[in-house]
């Protein structure tokens, strides 16, 4: 086994039912009723979303996995501050009703030349990373690793996981996709 173009990203041997790009993804992080398990669910979803990155069926590492949990839980860490910021402004201009009684065209010009820049909005997917941590995935890779929808392997001190033909021909099947 050899490694891919990115660090903990490699290729598969197997043939898989269908293509990666054949599988949509709601949300980034959610392929529901696939097993009515929240944790397998989302392990699912993260390891197939580096597949359909790459435009190929690939395995994942472990750090690899727990390096994209920890950028996602950063960005909602922003997200949480951004939304906080976002209140005190919306507090402080309820306090400051006197710009009300002003005549409409100063009102206009002021919230023209004085009104704060908006922050980018950051788009935080739903996870149940944030909630419970690292070990919700953790859960739902040992209970897909249990019920043989997913194959860990060692390689270079690493576990690597590979989604196996099993578990794409359940995802066909659940979201009636046809192999082409």
């Amino acid at each position: 086994m050899t490694k891919h173009k990115k660090e903990g990203i490699f290729p598969m041997s197997e043939k898989m039912p269908c293509q990666p790009h054949h599988i949509v993804i709601r949300d980034p992080y959610m392929l529901p009723v696939i097993f009515d398990n929240l944790e397998a669910e989302e392990a699912t979803a993260r390891i197939i979303s580096f597949s359909k990155q790459e435009r190929e069926w690939v395995g994942i590492s472990w750090q690899r996995l727990l390096s994209m949990m920890k950028k996602d839980r950063e960005t909602h860490k922003k997200h949480r501050e951004q939304e906080s910021r976002k209140l005190k402004r919306v507090l402080t201009k309820r306090k400051k009703r006197w710009y009300h009684f002003l005549s409409a065209p100063f009102c206009w010009l002021y919230h023209r030349l004085f009104r704060p820049r908006r922050e980018k909005k950051l788009v935080v997917p739903l996870s149940g990373t944030y909630a419970y941590g690292f070990s919700f995935v953790r859960r739902g890779l040992r209970f897909l690793i249990s019920g043989l929808w997913l194959r860990a392997e060692r390689h270079d001190g690493n576990i690597v996981y590979f989604p196996t033909p099993r578990l794409i021909k359940r995802i066909m099947r659940k979201y009636d996709i046809i192999a082409k």
